[in-house]
């Protein structure tokens, strides 16, 4: 089985009023959740389902084709980026960096596995905040930025 916990899923654009009527609930309930935008472990973290319970779910409803893949999906950040921020993040604040790199994340209502892209420069304002220095925090950004550009 592929793990589609990552992915995100939206409804069938055509025959899903037939399909609907004859789902129970529960998988009313995930139908529903499937937006478009939130993958399905956002969906199982926000909206409180067992991981594996709901990845069935998601594999039924794909089989009856309910759901399919989004196409307009959230970009996340490429695998580094996230290390590449609490590194630089360190340079300024030392061991507290991992802290307010986790707590700036989840702030934002995401983690640091799967953090959309457009969320960045939103998540280095918040990291910028916590150095006290002016001229420290605008080189932090600058290297995060730097370090993402050579990556």
């Amino acid at each position: 089985m592929n793990d589609i916990t990552k992915m995100v899923f939206q409804p069938t654009k055509d025959g899903m009023a037939d399909k609907e009527s004859g789902l129970d609930i529960s998988l009313l309930n995930i139908l529903l959740a499937m937006d478009g935008h939130r993958s399905v472990i956002e969906i199982a973290e926000e909206d409180n389902y067992e991981l594996q319970d709901l990845s069935k779910k998601v594999q039924d409803l794909l089989t009856m084709g309910v759901i399919e893949a989004a196409t307009n999906t959230k970009v996340f950040l490429r695998a580094g980026v996230m290390e590449v921020i609490f590194k630089q993040m360190a340079n300024y604040t030392g061991p507290v960096a991992d802290i307010l790199v986790e707590k700036s994340v989840k702030s934002l209502g995401h983690t640091t596995s799967m953090f959309p892209s457009h969320l960045l420069e939103k998540l280095l304002e918040l990291l910028s905040a916590e150095i006290e220095e002016d001229k420290d925090a605008q080189a932090f950004k600058q290297s995060v930025r730097a370090a993402l550009v050579n990556k």
